[in-house]
């Protein structure tokens, strides 16, 4: 009905509540907003209370400070970069521009060289990359920050710990099996980040 009604009503930006329900509860019932965040063809503003304020009291306008970014790096994350640097320059706030290195599990006893280099080779071939894409963004302040694990968790982590205002984030839309196989991780950061989270599907059409 959420996605219904959006359509019908011709809104470019859908707002909700998330409760960051998880284990088994999450599991049976599902969330709306997650669900809402894969199916969406619009954007959708997900906001968990209290964790995180970026309402200021006094006028109830947003104060957002510093805008996260998280990348893989692909074509299809890649257009969801203008979104997050229109935003950090209309709040003149600092954009990060993110990465989580997930290594793959290499046997030590099959291939025990690998397993201890190439950790570091991917996190340093990661970092190039980041830097290239600060470097390409001249009009807004930007950070860039690598990470090594699993990318949902290093995203929630640092944001939470470098006081990250909202988090804008690529959603891939997937559904059915590959869905259940491979999960989001825009829909992961949904349910664990404290602070607000950006969802935005790349082939979107509307305005940046």
């Amino acid at each position: 009905e959420i996605l219904r009604l959006a359509e019908k009503t011709g809104s470019t930006l859908i707002v909700m509540a998330t409760h960051g329900r998880s284990g088994v509860e999450h599991l049976v019932f599902g969330s709306v907003s997650e669900k809402v965040v894969r199916q969406s063809p619009v954007p959708v503003l997900s906001v968990k209370h209290p964790e995180h304020e970026f309402v200021k009291e006094y006028d109830l306008s947003l104060e957002i400070k510093r805008i996260l970014f998280p990348t893989d790096f692909s074509p299809y994350s890649d257009k969801g970069l203008p979104f997050a640097t229109s935003l950090a320059k209309q709040f003149d706030a600092t954009l990060v521009i993110f990465h989580s290195t997930e290594v793959p599990i290499v046997l030590p006893d099959v291939m025990p060289d690998s397993a201890i280099q190439l950790g570091p080779q991917l996190e340093a071939e990661s970092r190039g990359l980041v830097q290239k894409m600060c470097a390409d963004i001249t009009e807004i302040k930007v950070e860039g920050e690598v990470r090594v694990g699993a990318a949902h968790r290093e995203i929630c982590n640092y944001a939470s710990q470098s006081g990250v205002d909202l988090i804008v984030i690529p959603t891939h839309g997937r559904s059915g099996l590959g869905h259940v196989l491979f999960g989001s991780v825009a829909e992961k950061v949904v349910r664990v980040a404290r602070c607000p989270v950006l969802t935005i599907r790349p082939e979107w059409s509307g305005a940046a």
